[in-house]
Protein backbone atom coordinates (compact mmCIF):
# COMPACT_ATOMS: atom_id res chain seq x y z
CA UNK A 1 0.00 0.00 0.00
CA UNK A 2 2.47 2.57 0.79
CA UNK A 3 4.35 1.64 -2.24
CA UNK A 4 1.05 2.61 -4.41
CA UNK A 5 1.09 5.74 -2.59
CA UNK A 6 4.74 7.15 -2.73
CA UNK A 7 4.56 5.87 -6.39
CA UNK A 8 1.19 7.86 -6.69
CA UNK A 9 3.15 10.69 -5.04
CA UNK A 10 5.82 10.88 -7.36
CA UNK A 11 3.56 10.41 -10.82
CA UNK A 12 1.49 13.63 -9.17
CA UNK A 13 5.37 15.64 -8.14
CA UNK A 14 6.35 14.98 -12.33
CA UNK A 15 3.03 16.44 -13.56
CA UNK A 16 3.33 19.56 -11.41
CA UNK A 17 7.01 20.42 -11.74
CA UNK A 18 7.64 19.13 -7.64
CA UNK A 19 10.37 18.10 -6.79
CA UNK A 20 10.66 15.19 -4.01
CA UNK A 21 13.57 15.68 -1.67
CA UNK A 22 13.13 12.49 0.21
CA UNK A 23 10.95 10.26 2.03
CA UNK A 24 10.86 10.28 6.15
CA UNK A 25 9.20 6.99 7.04
CA UNK A 26 5.51 7.86 5.92
CA UNK A 27 6.35 11.42 5.52
CA UNK A 28 6.65 12.85 1.89
CA UNK A 29 9.28 16.24 1.41
CA UNK A 30 8.96 17.54 -1.37
CA UNK A 31 9.86 21.58 -2.84
CA UNK A 32 8.76 23.76 -5.68
CA UNK A 33 9.76 26.14 -7.00
CA UNK A 34 13.63 25.72 -6.89
CA UNK A 35 13.84 27.27 -10.91
CA UNK A 36 10.78 29.24 -11.22
CA UNK A 37 8.74 32.08 -9.47
CA UNK A 38 7.39 31.95 -6.32
CA UNK A 39 3.51 32.48 -7.44
CA UNK A 40 3.97 29.75 -9.81
CA UNK A 41 5.87 27.19 -7.39
CA UNK A 42 3.02 28.21 -4.56
CA UNK A 43 0.59 27.20 -7.31
CA UNK A 44 1.90 24.14 -8.46
CA UNK A 45 2.25 22.93 -5.15
CA UNK A 46 -1.26 23.58 -3.93
CA UNK A 47 -2.77 21.95 -7.30
CA UNK A 48 0.04 18.88 -6.07
CA UNK A 49 -1.22 18.89 -2.97
CA UNK A 50 -4.66 18.84 -3.49
CA UNK A 51 -4.30 15.83 -5.90
CA UNK A 52 -2.16 14.36 -3.05
CA UNK A 53 -5.24 14.54 -0.76
CA UNK A 54 -7.80 12.96 -3.89
CA UNK A 55 -5.01 9.96 -4.55
CA UNK A 56 -5.29 9.07 -0.55
CA UNK A 57 -8.51 9.31 -0.30
CA UNK A 58 -9.42 6.85 -3.47
CA UNK A 59 -6.84 4.54 -2.27
CA UNK A 60 -7.98 4.81 1.34
CA UNK A 61 -11.66 3.73 -0.27
CA UNK A 62 -10.25 0.54 -1.35
CA UNK A 63 -8.43 0.23 1.54
CA UNK A 64 -10.06 -1.95 4.86
CA UNK A 65 -6.30 -2.56 6.95
CA UNK A 66 -6.96 0.97 8.38
CA UNK A 67 -8.38 4.86 7.73
CA UNK A 68 -5.51 6.87 5.37
CA UNK A 69 -5.30 10.38 6.25
CA UNK A 70 -2.53 12.95 5.24
CA UNK A 71 -1.55 16.37 6.58
CA UNK A 72 0.11 18.78 4.15
CA UNK A 73 2.20 21.94 5.02
CA UNK A 74 2.73 24.83 2.57
CA UNK A 75 5.20 27.63 3.07
CA UNK A 76 6.85 29.51 1.04
CA UNK A 77 10.92 31.31 1.84
CA UNK A 78 14.07 30.69 0.65
CA UNK A 79 16.22 27.50 1.64
CA UNK A 80 19.53 26.33 1.33
CA UNK A 81 20.10 23.32 -0.71
CA UNK A 82 22.98 20.98 -0.88
CA UNK A 83 24.70 17.75 -1.14
CA UNK A 84 25.32 15.97 2.67
CA UNK A 85 27.40 13.04 3.65
CA UNK A 86 31.41 11.62 3.73
CA UNK A 87 30.54 8.35 2.74
CA UNK A 88 27.13 8.51 1.57
CA UNK A 89 25.53 11.31 -0.50
CA UNK A 90 22.22 12.55 -0.09
CA UNK A 91 20.72 15.77 -1.87
CA UNK A 92 18.55 18.10 1.18
CA UNK A 93 16.97 21.06 2.16
CA UNK A 94 17.34 23.51 5.23
CA UNK A 95 16.23 26.43 6.64
CA UNK A 96 13.48 28.38 8.38
CA UNK A 97 11.21 27.89 5.42
CA UNK A 98 11.33 24.22 5.83
CA UNK A 99 11.04 24.48 9.18
CA UNK A 100 8.04 26.22 9.15
CA UNK A 101 6.74 23.93 6.48
CA UNK A 102 7.35 20.93 8.65
CA UNK A 103 5.48 22.80 11.67
CA UNK A 104 2.42 23.46 9.76
CA UNK A 105 2.52 19.64 8.40
CA UNK A 106 2.35 18.77 11.57
CA UNK A 107 -0.05 20.94 13.27
CA UNK A 108 -2.32 20.67 10.37
CA UNK A 109 -6.12 18.76 11.21
CA UNK A 110 -5.82 15.37 8.56
CA UNK A 111 -6.79 15.32 5.62
CA UNK A 112 -6.60 19.21 5.46
CA UNK A 113 -3.29 21.96 3.49
CA UNK A 114 -2.21 24.07 6.05
CA UNK A 115 -0.34 27.30 4.22
CA UNK A 116 1.36 30.45 6.07
CA UNK A 117 0.11 34.10 6.23
CA UNK A 118 3.22 34.68 3.53
CA UNK A 119 2.17 31.69 0.87
CA UNK A 120 -1.95 32.68 1.29
CA UNK A 121 -0.32 36.66 0.22
CA UNK A 122 1.33 35.01 -2.39
CA UNK A 123 -1.56 32.96 -3.97
CA UNK A 124 -4.28 36.09 -3.69
CA UNK A 125 -7.27 35.32 -3.57
CA UNK A 126 -6.97 31.99 -6.26
CA UNK A 127 -8.34 29.81 -3.49
CA UNK A 128 -10.40 29.64 -0.60
CA UNK A 129 -9.46 29.45 3.04
CA UNK A 130 -10.47 29.74 6.37
CA UNK A 131 -8.37 30.91 8.87
CA UNK A 132 -6.97 29.38 11.56
CA UNK A 133 -5.50 31.78 14.04
CA UNK A 134 -3.27 31.78 16.78
CA UNK A 135 -1.77 28.41 15.60
CA UNK A 136 1.18 27.82 18.04
CA UNK A 137 3.73 26.82 15.93
CA UNK A 138 7.02 25.53 17.72
CA UNK A 139 10.57 28.11 17.98
CA UNK A 140 8.04 30.99 16.21
CA UNK A 141 4.57 31.04 18.80
CA UNK A 142 1.38 31.70 17.39
CA UNK A 143 0.75 32.40 14.30
CA UNK A 144 -2.71 32.88 11.61
CA UNK A 145 -2.28 29.87 9.46
CA UNK A 146 -5.11 29.24 6.53
CA UNK A 147 -6.70 25.79 5.40
CA UNK A 148 -7.35 25.55 1.91
CA UNK A 149 -10.93 24.87 1.09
Amino acid sequence: MYIQIFKSFDDLAVNHNIEKIKTIGDSYFAVGGLQTDQIKAARNVIEFSKEMLETINRIDKNTTEMELKIRIGVHTGPVVAGVIGKNKFAYDLWGASVNMANRLETTCPPGNIQISEYTKNILGDVYNYNLKEKTNIKGIGQVNTYIIV
